[in-house]
């Protein structure tokens, strides 16, 4: 998750063929045919639980390398399979761009007609971007903007009225974002050019910063500007709702992820120490999830898991970035330590600074560092098994799809032996 932080805000103003045959209605498959579409299906279905991390395997770390040309890379967001991930490079042209990265293609610039670009987040499926484009001076110029993959190749679509993209559902199919011109307008955007605005809370001058989007696109959390800047959730039934922040410490809070169910919120708040990551639900409001400040506290949330069991981020004291991940049972975890200790990974001369977004399932994540050259890289870990807890919708685990293979191979040979005795 890639977050922008726009403080300033002006004053608040007053979305048959022959092979085949028909019974009772319905279109049947004739044996050879179904034979076929079944084993068809059987080795798609192998091929995906290829593509999702095994839970018994070990974890890998890849760093995801640069542009050609370029000296840095960042990644920010990831596809529910892990399959696509979504990012910032440069090049020897011109400054950063939105870029996407594969297995099998590594990073690919994506069009923008413009001179920088960011890619933030991408749908369940890898299908639908969304990020920024802007003009090479023009703090204004910026856009909201999307791009829309068709056989195998990206297209560039702006959302003239957003100036900022920030987050994608799971289907792409809403998009939430802002606009900053008389004030900060939050909205939630709908593929059929429909449109949302969120509102604000009382107080203040308006302003409302969506950061996240649940899975289904009914829940966006964000930041508004009440009687002082405050961490909101937004939903369809209820509107927004200040969710407070922790005591101690001016007034400050900012929410930066929402859990895929909608039911968890995670943030920054100020206290006493200084910025603190939050974890908020219904039930138990605002809690704190380590020391202000602190090296090995996750004080900087970026993105979470569905059921919010995970909450992957940095740390930040002073200029200094550390990756940290956090779970319910275990606290907040330096990433660079786990994977080097408990699963004796050679990360030799990385720096790893921030996770930015996590898989639904936690089992991949993606983020970035400095490299053993001195570059800033984007990098990810697969096969991790961070205990947690479904389903997830739109994303079967591994064993299911196994499971799901093994039994259409058995169907397709048994219609081969079937077909072969009559």
């Amino acid at each position: 998750m890639y977050s922008f932080d726009c403080r300033d805000a002006a004053a608040k103003p007053d979305n048959q063929s022959d092979s085949t045959r028909r019974i009772a209605g319905h279109r049947a498959i004739a044996p050879d045919r179904g034979r076929r579409q079944v084993l068809i299906a059987a080795v798609a279905l192998a091929a995906i639980a290829g593509a999702v991390p095994n839970a018994d395997a070990a974890p890998v770390f890849q760093g995801l390398g640069l542009y050609p040309g370029g000296i840095y890379s960042r990644a920010f967001g990831i596809s529910a399979d892990g399959s696509t991930i979504v990012g910032q490079v440069s090049n020897s042209q011109r400054g950063h761009q939105a870029a996407v990265w594969t297995a099998d293609s590594g990073f690919t610039l994506l069009p923008d007609n413009h001179y920088l670009s960011t890619a933030h987040s991408v749908s369940h499926d890898g299908t639908r971007i969304i990020g920024v484009v802007q003009g090479s001076t023009a703090f204004q110029s910026r856009l909201g903007s999307f791009w829309e993959r068709e056989n195998g190749e990206y297209t560039q679509n702006t959302i003239t009225r957003l100036f900022h993209a920030a987050e994608v559902s799971d289907d792409g199919r809403f998009i939430a974002g802002h606009d900053q011109k008389t004030g900060v307008f939050g909205y939630r955007w709908q593929s059929d050019d429909m449109w949302q605005i969120l509102g604000d809370l009382p107080g203040g001058a308006y302003y409302a910063a969506p950061y996240d989007i649940s899975g289904d696109g009914s829940v966006i959390v964000g930041t508004s500007q009440g009687d002082y800047r405050q961490a909101m959730r937004w939903t369809e039934s209820g509107g927004m709702v200040g969710l407070g922040d922790l005591p101690g410490g001016t007034q400050d809070s900012q929410a930066f992820a929402v859990s895929g169910d909608g039911e968890v919120v995670v943030g920054i708040s100020r206290t006493a120490a200084g910025m603190a990551g939050f974890r908020w639900t219904e039930a138990d409001g605002m809690q704190l999830m380590g020391e202000a400040s602190h090296v090995d506290e996750l004080n900087y949330p970026q993105s979470i898991t569905y059921s919010g069991d995970v909450v992957v981020g940095h740390s930040r004291s002073g200029t200094n970035e550390t990756a940290l991940l956090w779970t319910l049972d275990h606290g907040a975890r330096n990433l660079k330590e786990l994977l080097s200790v408990d699963y004796s990974l050679d990360l030799t001369g990385w720096d790893l600074k921030s996770i930015q977004d996590i898989t639904p399932d936690g089992r991949v994540m993606v983020g970035y560092g400095v490299n053993p050259d001195g570059q800033t890289e984007a990098w990810m870990v697969s096969g991790l098994d961070l205990g947690v807890t479904g389903p997830i919708p739109g994303v079967p685990e591994p064993h299911t799809l196994a499971i799901l293979g093994t039994g259409l191979v058995a169907l397709g040979a048994g219609l081969g032996r079937r077909r072969s005795a009559q």
